[in-house]
């Protein structure tokens, strides 16, 4: 766990608008304090609770859970966008398949 760069987000970053926020924050609880950079690969979801969003369980043929689950993800890409905006993250592979995106941290007193 990246107790590092949590304090980093926590000590350092509160001025970051609410929902980028509190993604990057779960973004540093993924990370491990002895990688070189920081990395965040688990996934949209998580980052979607972390702002408070509900997301339901996929459903095959549910439409109401399908834009549910697609507002939140347009939600975190949002964030994610903003994020990287600032500085904070940058994407270091695309969603592919079945994998998702991984994305390096940038955050103050972590990274040279």
């Amino acid at each position: 766990m990246g107790f590092r760069h949590i304090r980093a987000v926590i000590f350092q970053l509160g001025h970051v608008p609410d929902g980028p926020y509190k993604v990057l924050l779960r973004m540093a609880y993924s990370t491990m304090d002895e990688d070189a950079v920081p990395t965040y690969s688990d996934g949209w979801e998580p980052l979607a609770r972390a702002m408070g969003r509900h997301v339901p369980a996929k459903l095959r043929g549910a439409a109401d859970i399908t834009s549910q689950r697609r507002a939140s993800m347009m939600a975190v890409n949002r964030a994610l966008r903003q994020l990287e905006t600032m500085g904070f993250i940058y994407m270091l592979t695309p969603a592919g398949g079945r994998k998702p995106a991984s994305y390096a941290l940038k955050l103050p007193h972590v990274n040279p």
